[in-house]
């Protein structure tokens, strides 16, 4: 799922439950991202940051 950065989330970190700016998850659990290279592009490879989280509420406003 792909989710906007200024959206809030509802998630599970190793200390319990938190909620915050999807912005934020990186500050609240550092060292689970990784980076693979998703293909190679005209100048290099193309790399994502992902990380996998529990979310247990996802406010949308369409």
């Amino acid at each position: 799922m792909v989710v906007a950065c200024t959206k809030p989330v509802d998630f599970q970190t190793p200390e319990g439950r938190d909620w915050v700016e999807a912005a934020l998850i990186e500050t609240r659990i550092p060292n689970q991202w990784y980076r693979p290279s998703m293909y190679e592009g005209t100048k290099g490879p193309r790399l994502f940051d992902w990380v996998v989280v529990t979310l247990f509420f996802l406010s949308l406003q369409l």
